[in-house]
């Protein structure tokens, strides 16, 4: 690698993108501390004082005051500075070390995510972080009077500078540089005579010290900074910083290169120092500690630093070490072999992950279901409206209409080969195939470029460790999966000089999906460039490029508006910030290319709470090994149209690293970071391709936590198979399977959103709460339709079609309900009803009579005539009596049925309740399903009576500070086992 090219390339670059960010991304990291900082240094001219606040830090007050009069943004690049400056020095300080691979500090720092963060803040990390570093990089260089003084000022920049100096003062005893201790007094002595003036006091520093001996804040753990440590500086960087912790100090046990090893341990003095000062200080409640992990930032160029010593030591030992000891125990071992067994490993675990995922109906009718029901019909050579859409359009909808593609078309013979055999999972098997292939391709084109098996098997196994690749399982099936594996073939394909086959797959490519004629447009350019001096081939790759423009044009002009109805028009370019289509988006991306280019990390939604998603995705790849492609900006050409779909998109869900918007980026990126890896020709490029599987894999398991993610969407169970819940999902998946199987072939259903992809293959099938003409319900008790909240989907399934006479329950399994149409004459299974209309009081006082004798605890001081909607009583609940009408449910049975009812007269909306409560069970209900001409409303929930149920029971509730009025309760009970 070009080192000196690749840091005259980055920094720079580095304080482009953090100048744009602090431009495009208001607010600030810390709305407390952040703002005060600034406010002193935009106000000191006005009030001069500030220059010695003790709190607001004098020197950061002195050197910040110019950038702030600038407004927040001049705080901001202020910071920027401070990074940038940073990154250099560290990377200098590397390198004099002789440190190897020193080009990965700065990147290490860039992509620190708090070190990143607090670049848009005005806090004093950053400038307390460059003034060590840079002070440092001076003393490193033989600068020493300089480094120390610039060193002298830390404690005017963060109050734990002090603790530094002493750091430094050791290390000059250790070189006995005994006269040059006298430099690390400068700051003081500056600062004592210039407060002198204001003060009248040479110790004014410390005499007005803010932080007291024990902190009003409290203590804490003495692990937590030790834990917060990876959200500092990141997952893969926290092991590399405790791979440098250990190992710094044995650099003394070395003859050579004395004086390095020492400075080498001054770093790791000054860290370590100031790291234990904050925990001691967090645990022991001591100088005004609060426990915040943004000071570490302080340290983190110095962590850097170790981080790369830390790394060059585990590749030390895996290379050639690692490679060695392989070599010499499993003699004429091959990267094939190796190949294969990872494309058998993940192969089986992808697999697995699909089929079990269906199995245990964490599948989901959108867009599993569709797809199996278009999968159904094209095998059946139909291009029938997919009813399932009705649940969402009122009008007939076509997948063609969708979705252009015909990649279900060309996959149709598929069905007649595996269905009889694989059912509803046949295109999750398929999908896996076509991942592996997409792999196989990666494999062969890496080997072919880099005449290096090795490389290409660490290719094989980055594209499967990628986030990309998890995230996608959360979605079951899509065309985009699939599709996107016809690059690498495509590329394999072209350079393997099979043109035929490329072309073949050029052709099933551009019409697998609408939109991939745009990428393939730009797939050729880097062909362009890798054979520029082979005409014919330049020729060839040009008129790919023709190709993929004249069938983009085709597919959105012809074919598009072919399929389409008066009623349904193509509803998937949404991207109004550049234009109604895509001719008006290009014009738009041409003319103002700047404000085209600022899209990409602007938050157009106007909802301030999808700021970060963008940013979030551009972290999570460049973590991951992106950052190589800054060593040949030419590969960012073939991500050129797919990070303009994703970020020009109206959607946030489409910008981030949710689902399967990001499996193109995770397809594609082995490909460039590999083969500039190749370009190592040393043994450390094996070292390098470990660390970017390495940080691919901590990004993966740290973003499968839902969590750690910006939306987090979907919960992590789907795409991780090492959760212990995985293959325990809490209910009998089998017995709902034989459920199913009395479903007729060709019956017409209605199915929730997980039962919904298992019975998709039929002509009509429709999800719930769609009914049309079904003659079976296959449901989910609890809610299982995205579209429509909770309540109202209980509400739905219960009172139309559980409590509905025309529907029998012919097979219930928890949480599973199978109910079928018949004639009420024709029903077996039939309800008990427990009314109560508040008009009958026990001679306690002290429950209501229900019908059948039933008793509900109720205080007498409740029962009330003021308002009724029935009799003469109702319940009258206030704040000083705000429970009554209590049914308790002991003697009911496990699995039965409950439809529970009562009418409520308010003055406030949605004041009042109806509460189920009991054995960890709690269901309120304040909105009303129905309203009478009086003003009464209807309260409603729905339950099944659960094993232990001793304690459970109904009852109505006043959360109000006002009185609330009930009446006519009713509790019907449906014994689902008859």
């Amino acid at each position: 690698m070009n080192e000196k090219r690749f840091i005259t390339f980055f920094i720079p670059a580095s304080f482009l993108l953090l100048v744009f960010c602090a431009f495009y991304y208001k607010g600030t990291v810390d709305s407390g501390d952040s703002v005060m900082h600034y406010l002193f240094a935009r106000f000191a001219i006005n009030h001069p004082e500030s220059f010695l606040n003790p709190w607001a830090k004098p020197l950061y007050v002195a050197l910040a005051t110019p950038f702030a009069q600038l407004g927040f943004i001049g705080i901001k690049l202020f910071n920027c500075v401070n990074t940038i400056l940073s990154m250099l020095a560290a990377y200098l300080i590397a390198k004099k070390l002789n440190m190897k691979n020193s080009w990965l500090v700065p990147v290490l720092l860039l992509l620190a995510p708090m070190n990143f963060a607090l670049s848009f803040s005005g806090l004093t990390e950053p400038l307390f972080a460059s003034v060590i570093i840079v002070g440092l990089c001076f003393l490193v260089y033989d600068r020493t009077t300089t480094g120390l003084i610039i060193l002298s000022f830390l404690p005017f920049v963060r109050s734990e500078g002090m603790f530094l100096l002493m750091a430094v003062g050791l290390y000059l005893i250790t070189q006995k540089k005994y006269r040059s201790i006298i430099w690390l007094a400068t700051g003081q002595v500056v600062y004592a005579v210039i407060g002198y003036f204001h003060f009248k006091d040479l110790l004014w520093f410390y005499h007005n010290n803010p932080y007291s001996m024990f902190s009003s804040y409290g203590d804490g753990p003495w692990t937590d900074y030790i834990d917060n440590l990876p959200l500092v500086a990141g997952s893969a960087t926290y092991y590399l910083i405790l791979a440098g912790f250990i190992t710094a100090p044995f650099t003394l046990l070395k003859k050579e290169n004395k004086k390095d090893n020492w400075q080498l341990m001054l770093i790791w003095t000054m860290a370590t120092m100031y790291f234990f000062f904050h925990v001691i200080s967090w645990t022991f409640g001591l100088f005004g500690s609060f426990g915040m992990a943004r000071v570490i930032v302080g340290i983190m160029p110095l962590s850097a630093i170790l981080a790369v010593y830390g790394f060059n030591n585990i590749i030390t030992l895996v290379t050639p070490g690692l490679f060695t000891y392989i070599k010499q125990t499993y003699n004429g071992l091959k990267p094939q072999f190796v190949f294969y067994a990872i494309m058998l490993l993940f192969g089986f675990i992808y697999g697995l992950m699909a089929v079990a995922n269906h199995y245990f109906f964490r599948s989901t009718a959108f867009d599993f279901g569709p797809y199996n029901y278009a999968f159904w019909d094209y095998a059946h050579f139909h291009v029938t409206p997919c009813p399932i859409y009705k649940v969402f359009f009122p009008m007939n909808v076509t997948f063609l209409q969708d979705h252009f593609s015909l990649l279900l078309m060309f996959l149709a013979p598929f069905y007649w080969l595996l269905n009889w055999l694989t059912g509803t999972y046949t295109l999750l098997l398929i999908q896996t195939g076509f991942i592996l292939w997409g792999a196989w391709a990666i494999y062969k084109l890496v080997e072919l470029k880099t005449k290096d098996g090795w490389l290409a098997v660490g290719a094989v196994l980055y594209f499967f460790l990628l986030q990309g690749r998890y995230s996608a399982f959360d979605e079951d099936c899509n065309i985009i999966i699939m599709a996107s594996c016809f690059v690498p073939l495509f590329l394999w394909f072209f350079e393997s000089k099979r043109y035929v086959a490329a072309l073949v797959i050029f052709i099933a490519a551009v019409f697998s999906r609408e939109d991939m004629s745009l990428w393939f447009a730009f797939i050729p350019v880097v062909l362009i460039i890798w054979h520029w001096k082979e005409r014919k081939l330049v020729y060839v790759s040009i008129g790919y490029i023709l190709a993929s423009v004249i069938c983009f044009v085709l597919i959105f002009k012809v074919f598009i508006p072919m399929v389409q109805s008066p009623d349904r028009k193509y509803d998937l370019f949404t991207y109004s910030a550049l234009g109604k289509d895509p001719l008006e988006a290009l014009n738009y991306i041409l003319g103002y290319p700047l404000n085209a280019f600022t899209l990409l990390f602007k938050n157009q939604s106007g909802n301030h709470d999808y700021d970060s998603v963008k940013m979030e995705f551009y972290m999570v790849y460049l973590v991951s090994g992106g950052f190589v492609l800054f060593y040949r900006p030419k590969y960012f050409i073939w991500f050129l149209p797919l990070i303009a779909q994703k970020m020009f998109n109206d959607e946030p869900i489409r910008w981030s690293i949710e689902s399967y918007y990001s499996v193109q980026v995770a397809t594609l990126l082995p490909i460039p970071v590999f083969l500039i890896l190749a370009n190592d020709k040393t043994k450390w490029r094996y070292g390098l391709a470990i660390l970017v599987c390495a940080l691919a894999l901590t990004v993966t398991l740290y973003d499968n936590n839902p969590y750690n993610r910006k939306l987090g969407y979907a919960e992590s169970i789907k795409r991780n198979i090492f959760n212990s819940k995985f293959f325990l999902p809490g209910y009998d998946a089998a017995a709902i399977h034989h459920d199913l199987q009395e479903i007729p072939k060709y019956a017409s259903v209605s199915a929730s959103a997980s039962i919904l992809p298992h019975l998709a293959q039929r002509k009509n099938i429709y999800e719930f709460p769609d009914i049309e003409n079904a003659q079976y319900v296959a449901a989910l008790t609890s809610p299982d339709y995205f579209a429509m909240p909770s309540e109202f989907y209980t509400q739905e399934l219960f009172n139309k079609y559980v409590f509905n006479s025309d529907w029998q329950i012919i097979r219930y399994d928890a949480p599973f309900v199978l109910l079928k149409k018949i004639y009420a004459t024709n029903r077996t299974n039939s309800y008990e009803s427990i009314v109560c209309d508040a008009e009958t009081m026990s001679p306690d006082g002290k429950r209501l009579v229900a019908t059948g004798g039933v008793l509900l605890d109720n205080d007498s001081a409740t029962w009330n005539t003021e308002h009724v909607r029935h009799g003469k009583h109702s319940v009258k609940l206030t704040k000083e009596k705000q429970y009554g009408m209590t049914l308790r449910m002991e003697k009911f049975t496990a699995g039965d049925f409950v439809l529970a009812s009562v009418w409520r007269y308010s003055a406030n909306k949605d004041k009042g309740a109806l509460v189920v409560s009991g054995n960890g069970m709690y269901l309120p209900s304040t909105k009303s399903t129905a309203k009478d001409s009086a003003g009464w409303e209807q309260l409603t929930v729905f339950f099944i009576i659960p094993d232990n149920h001793q304690d459970l029971g109904v009852y109505i509730w006043d959360n109000s500070d006002d009185p609330v009025w009930f009446d006519d309760m009713e509790v019907k009970r449906l014994k689902a086992h008859q």
